[in-house]
């Protein structure tokens, strides 16, 4: 009777270390799934930081002249208001894409209807067409991720202010405000913002 007692007791402490790696496992999971988390953010933040800087430095360069801003930018803007877009690798997206909220681009052209032509049906990778992280990309993966939005605006006494935003599909990653006094230059219709 002593040999099944000492059998019993062996597999209650088998079982109890088998528990204890169990939970030892889980904690350690959660722990890297955290940092996982953690980098992705503190990437998109540097990649928001260097993005929004650059734009400041374009609107500072351009001291007020919507022509130049366009160019620098390679974008159009809609009443002051420039909006770029850009996908999940930070690679910048035409005009048209989608934004980050499901909204349709600047210029009406989502993408995603499949009535943009011969080339949407064209699936490069190999995937299914879920290939995004909400699982709404088409198949060209052309949904942006991240936007970055300037709202530029002069007021009478000639000061710029350029407030800067980039957001992803969930909230706003970075914000800039930007000013410059652009001096006793007089603004001129059509050519200044």
């Amino acid at each position: 009777m002593s040999q099944s007692s000492k059998s019993r007791y062996f597999l209650v402490e088998l079982l109890i270390n088998c528990l204890l790696f169990a939970v030892a496992a889980a904690i350690c999971i959660a722990i890297f799934a955290h940092g996982n988390i953690t980098g992705k953010k503190s990437a998109a933040l540097s990649m928001a930081v260097a993005e929004a800087q650059n734009v400041a430095e374009s609107v500072k360069a351009a001291e007020g002249d919507l022509q130049v801003l366009n160019t620098l930018l390679d974008t159009g803007e809609e009443e002051g208001v420039y909006t770029l877009r850009y996908d999940a690798d930070w690679q910048r997206l035409p005009d048209g894409a989608d934004s980050p909220d499901g909204s349709d681009g600047a210029d009406g052209l989502d993408g995603a209807d499949g009535a943009d032509g011969p080339d949407d049906t064209n699936d490069t990778n190999g995937s299914d067409g879920v290939d995004g992280l909400d699982g709404s990309d088409g198949p060209d993966g052309s949904d942006a991720v991240y936007e970055l939005r300037a709202v530029i605006d002069i007021d009478e006494k000639n000061m710029l202010q350029a407030d800067i935003s980039v957001t992803d599909k969930e909230e706003t990653i970075y914000t800039l405000r930007v000013l410059r006094y652009l001096g006793a230059k007089s603004t001129k219709s059509g050519g200044e913002i």
